[in-house]
C-alpha cells in the first residue's frame, strides 16, 4: 500500500470517534482559548483568508469561521472531510472542505494570509516539500502556525521512555478505567515506522527547515499549554507536550533585501581581518590621506562602513567619525576592530537609504565601494545630502563591480575571475549574483550617473578623478579597472 493509502486508511478508521471530541470543544470554552492563542501570532487583519491543513472534522476551520473569517479546510481523509461539513452545519456556519494533498495544494500561489495546522504534520511523508508548497500559496507577509506534539517520543528518548512507562504504571495502580489508557502506545506499528516526522527533534527541525526557505519572523515555542487551562499533562494518550511554530514568508523586495544583508553578513569576518590588517600596517591611515584635503573637518559619516576600516582611519586623524551599516556581523566586526586599536570611533546599525541621524549632523560623509550594491541607492545619496550641514562634502568612491564582474556571459578564465572576486568580496554566489545583476545601477553609466543624480540634490561637483584603488586585491584591478571618486559640496 503507498504511503497516500496508508495515511488515508488509517484517519478514515478514525473519523468518527475524533470528530466526537472536535463537537465538545467546539461547544466549550476550548474553542476561545484556542482563537486567542492563534490571534497572537497570526497577520493582524480584521478578516483572514485561512487555509487549515490536515482539518480534521473541522475544528480550527469551523472556529475561525465563526469569528468572521474566510477558511478552507483541505484533508486527504473523505471521512474526515465528512464529519468536518456535518459539524459546520451543525455550528450554524458555511465552510468550504476539500479533499487535498498537504504537498499538492490546488490553490493560486499568494493567496492566503494563515495556514494553519495541528496535530497533523507528524504524519506528513514529505513535510520539506509541504513547507515549500505552503510557501507557495501563501501571500507576501502571510504566516504559517503549526501546532504539534513529538508524539512516540517514547521510542526515541530513553529518559522519555523511562518517565513514559512510570506514568503508566502509576496510572494502572490507580486503577484507571483501561480505555483511558492507550496500550498502542507502547508498540511500534506499521503507520509509525512509515512516518519519517516521528524521531525528529522537533521543533528544532522545522526552525531550520524555515531557515533555509528563508521565512523571516520564525518563532517557536515548547510546552505551549503547560499551565494553561488545557493543560492535561501528564497524558498518557498524548505523552509529549504541545510545541508551536510560526513563520512568515518575505515581499519579494524583503527577500532580496534579507539576500543582499545575508551576503554581507557573511563576508564581515574576511573583512574585519582586512580591517586589522590595514590598521596594524597603517594603510587605512595612507589610504585616507590621498583625499583627506577634499574633506570637513568635524563630523564625518562612513556610509555602509564594513568592518570600518576608514572610520578608524578617520577618527586617528581628528574627525569625530561614525559608521553605519546595515549588516549586523558588520556592525559587530567593527567595533571589534576599533576595540583592538583602542579608537574612539563608533558603529552604528542602520540602513543607509534611510538613516536615523537628524538634518545636519555631518560636515563629511563617504560612501566607499558600496552604492553599487545599494536597491535604492537614490535614496541614500539624498540621505546623505540631509545628513550633511551646509558646505559639507560628500566623497563616492566605486567602481563598475557587477557589470565587470558577473555579467553572466562567457569570459576569458571566466572560472579564476569568479573564484578571485569572491575570495576579495566582490564575487557572491549563484543565489545573490542574479540580485546582485538586477541591481539598478548595473544598468547606469557611472560615474556619470551619480554626477547627474547629486546634481539634481543639489549638490555641486567639487572633484572628479580616476585612480588605482590599491586597497584592492591586484587580480581584481586587473579585472575592474580604475575606480573613480567624486568629490561634491552642499550648497
Amino acid at each position: 500500500m503507498d504511503e497516500e493509502s496508508v495515511t488515508i486508511k488509517a484517519w478514515n478508521s478514525a473519523s468518527k470517534e475524533y470528530s466526537n471530541l472536535i463537537k465538545e470543544q467546539l461547544r466549550s470554552s476550548e474553542r476561545e482559548f484556542w482563537l486567542r492563542l492563534i490571534y497572537q501570532y497570526a497577520p493582524k487583519k480584521d478578516k483572514l483568508k485561512v487555509l487549515d491543513i490536515g482539518t480534521g472534522p473541522g475544528f480550527f476551520t469551523i472556529s475561525l469561521a465563526m469569528d468572521g473569517h474566510d477558511a478552507i479546510g483541505v484533508d486527504l481523509s473523505v471521512g474526515m472531510l465528512r464529519e468536518a461539513e456535518l459539524n459546520a452545519k451543525e455550528m450554524g456556519v458555511q465552510c468550504e472542505f476539500r479533499p487535498m494533498n498537504a504537498n499538492n495544494l490546488l490553490f493560486d500561489s499568494n493567496t492566503f494570509d494563515l495556514i494553519i495546522s495541528r496535530n497533523v504534520t507528524w504524519t506528513l511523508p514529505d513535510m520539506m516539500e509541504c513547507y515549500r508548497e505552503w510557501r507557495r500559496v501563501l501571500a507576501p507577509g502571510g504566516r504559517i502556525l503549526v501546532f504539534d506534539s513529538n508524539f512516540n517520543w517514547n521510542f526515541f528518548d530513553p529518559i522519555h521512555d523511562m518517565k513514559f512507562r512510570d506514568l503508566i504504571r502509576e496510572i494502572k495502580i490507580m486503577g484507571v478505567d483501561s480505555g483511558t489508557v492507550n496500550t498502542g502506545f507502547m508498540f511500534r506499528n506499521t503507520y509509525m515506522e512509515t512516518r519519517p516526522m516521528l524521531g525528529m527533534p522537533r521543533p528544532q527541525w522545522d526552525r531550520n527547515m524555515l531557515i533555509k526557505m528563508r521565512f523571516t519572523n520564525i518563532v517557536t515555542k515548547t510546552e505551549v499549554l503547560v499551565g494553561t487551562e488545557l493543560d492535561r499533562m501528564p497524558n498518557p494518550e498524548s505523552p509529549a507536550p504541545l510545541f508551536l511554530i510560526c513563520a512568515e514568508k518575505p515581499s519579494k523586495s524583503d527577500e532580496e533585501r534579507m539576500l543582499i544583508k545575508e551576503y554581507w553578513n557573511g563576508l564581515a569576518p574576511f573583512e574585519s581581518g582586512r580591517c586589522h590588517r590595514f590598521c596594524r600596517d597603517r594603510k587605512g591611515i595612507r589610504y585616507l590621506e590621498t583625499f583627506e584635503d577634499v574633506l570637513r573637518k568635524g563630523d564625518l559619516l562612513d556610509v555602509a562602513c564594513g568592518a570600518g576600516f576608514l572610520s578608524i582611519a578617520a577618527s586617528e586623524k581628528g574627525f569625530a567619525s561614525t559608521g553605519i551599516d546595515s549588516s549586523e556581523e558588520m556592525v559587530l566586526e567593527a567595533r571589534r576592530c576599533a576595540e583592538e586599536v583602542h579608537s574612539d570611533a563608533r558603529f552604528v546599525l542602520g540602513d543607509a537609504e534611510g538613516m536615523e541621524f537628524e538634518d545636519g549632523s555631518f560636515d563629511s560623509v563617504i560612501i566607499r565601494n558600496s552604492l553599487w550594491s545599494f536597491k535604492d541607492p537614490s535614496s541614500a545619496l539624498a540621505e546623505s545630502y540631509r545628513v550633511l550641514r551646509p558646505k559639507g562634502r560628500l566623497v563616492i568612491i566605486d567602481a563598475d563591480w557587477i557589470v565587470k564582474l558577473s555579467t553572466g556571459r562567457p569570459a576569458f578564465d571566466d572560472d579564476g575571475v569568479r573564484i578571485r572576486s569572491g575570495e576579495t568580496g566582490f564575487g557572491g554566489t549563484d543565489v545573490i549574483d542574479p540580485i546582485f545583476r538586477n541591481l539598478p545601477l548595473t544598468i547606469k553609466i557611472r560615474p556619470d550617473w551619480d554626477i547627474n543624480e547629486c546634481s539634481e540634490l543639489g549638490f555641486r561637483l567639487v572633484k572628479s578623478r580616476t585612480f588605482d584603488d590599491t586597497l584592492l586585491d591586484k587580480s581584481i584591478r586587473d579585472i575592474v579597472g580604475d575606480s573613480f571618486l567624486l568629490v561634491f559640496e552642499k550648497d
